[in-house]
């Protein structure tokens, strides 16, 4: 479906609208009905994808790290990063839907890091794969911290630091900027 409507490539509630309705019509449901269903169960789905609770150490990290840094969200979901409990902590969160240039595209990078106003080496990046974050990132000149807890001795490139948890990303920050200021 991507693939023959490669300009709605990254609208993955259009992709997963039209499947569906796709899927339905397979099964026998006349259009107009396979539209309808499908689009009802897209509303149902949006609705809760948003009804999430976060871990609960998640809000006050979030909270420490916007005293001092500005933090922004770049996500392949189709989530509205501003109508989720911790959206409040992103002045800038880019879709990847509202692009339609999902990740690994360098597109939304360059989006989060323009409304930042920051440069790629003053921006970390923090991600969870290696090919949807670490590389694109990387490509633009930005440090990355990849979230992988996936114990590997595999030394990384400069410049990309391993973390088990989120938990550890102030003690990276703080190692960052005393190097930075040393």
């Amino acid at each position: 479906l991507a693939a023959a409507h490669p300009l709605r490539r990254g609208d993955f509630t259009w992709l997963r609208e039209q499947a569906l309705q796709w899927l339905l019509g397979e099964y026998g449901l006349e259009a107009d009905a396979a539209r309808s269903w499908a689009g009802a169960a897209m509303d149902r789905f949006m609705l809760l994808r948003h009804r999430v609770t976060p871990h609960p150490e998640v809000d006050s990290l979030l909270s420490s790290l916007g005293r001092d840094y500005r933090l922004a969200s770049i996500t392949n979901g189709n989530v509205d990063v501003h109508r989720l409990p911790l959206g409040r902590h992103f002045p800038v969160a880019i879709a990847a839907g509202e692009l339609l240039a999902p990740k690994p595209d360098a597109r939304p990078f360059l989006a989060a890091l323009a409304r930042l106003g920051t440069s790629p080496a003053g921006t970390l990046h923090v991600g969870d794969s290696w090919r949807e974050d670490v590389e694109p990132a990387r490509r633009l000149g930005m440090p990355v911290a990849w979230i992988s807890p996936h114990v590997d001795d595999t030394p990384l490139p400069i410049g990309i630091h391993r973390l088990n948890h989120v938990r550890e990303l102030p003690q990276l920050l703080h190692s960052l900027v005393g190097v930075e200021q040393g």
